[in-house]
């Protein structure tokens, strides 16, 4: 498997962990309202690129994860519930001051989960278990 056919299969990992750093970003330099905004757009991208991918065939990556196939139907529903709850507590999150930083932590650990579902590897699991815990405890 090529590069650029491991980027595309991890398209919907990779937009996960886009919306975090996106929504640091945003917190930072433009409104947090805008950070949640854009973390919750971004996860809903993701979950669309997770049901696309869902037709093609499972294909391990490194034979670290899977990807593809039924794995990317679970990363839907990840995604899909963490933009659900971004949206569900837009007003809250737009008006308490760490509000931005609550929405990329909740996008990245939207990424770790959808690592957790599709990783094989021991070493890979206990990876995505950690930045779980990182971001629940921040």
């Amino acid at each position: 498997m090529t590069t650029i056919e491991m980027i595309i299969v991890a398209s919907p990992l990779l937009a996960s962990v886009g919306a975090g750093i996106a929504a640091m970003l945003m917190d930072a330099f433009v409104s947090r309202r805008a950070a949640v905004i854009v973390a919750s757009v971004l996860l809903v991208g993701a979950a669309g690129l997770s049901v696309w991918q869902s037709f093609a065939p499972a294909a391990a990556i490194r034979e670290s994860f899977l990807a593809g196939g039924i794995v990317s139907s679970v990363w839907a529903v990840i995604s899909l519930t963490a933009a659900l709850s971004l949206f569900g507590g837009l007003s809250d999150l737009s008006s308490r001051k760490g509000g931005g930083g609550v929405a990329a932590l909740i996008a990245l650990a939207t990424a770790a989960s959808m690592l957790l579902a599709a990783s094989f590897d021991l070493v890979m699991t206990l990876i995505a278990l950690e930045t779980i815990a990182v971001c629940c405890y921040a």
